[in-house]
């Protein structure tokens, strides 16, 4: 099923944190994804689902497992649920796909 980028919903999670939806909706499917605009720190947090992420451009640094990864175009990173991570972009422009669908009640917040 084609997702098309001129439908797209945005929403901004908090400031510097902006996601582009392709669909609200994805009851259908397994899985879903969205375009991110980063410029900010989220997190720490776990998850009650897989989260990809894709760099389109800019850098992703991600902290888990007491280890950063910094990611650059092309690189691509899973992060498995009810792992506990740290995400900070710099103009990051990401694709981010979440099995099963997102849903913010499936975010966990973490304390410092």
């Amino acid at each position: 099923m084609k997702f098309n980028n001129k439908t797209m919903k945005f929403k901004e999670i908090n400031k510097g944190f902006d996601v582009y939806e392709y669909s609200e909706d994805f009851s259908k499917f397994p899985m879903d994804g969205a375009i991110i605009e980063m410029n900010s720190i989220f997190g720490p947090k776990k998850n009650k689902f897989v989260e990809l992420f894709f760099v389109l451009d800019g850098t992703l640094d991600i902290e888990m497992n007491d280890k950063n990864y910094t990611l650059e175009k092309d690189d691509m990173f899973i992060i498995l649920e009810d792992v506990a991570h740290t995400v900070t972009g710099k103009n990051a422009r990401v694709l981010i796909v979440c099995n099963p669908p997102f849903k913010p009640s499936n975010i966990e917040m973490l304390n410092n």
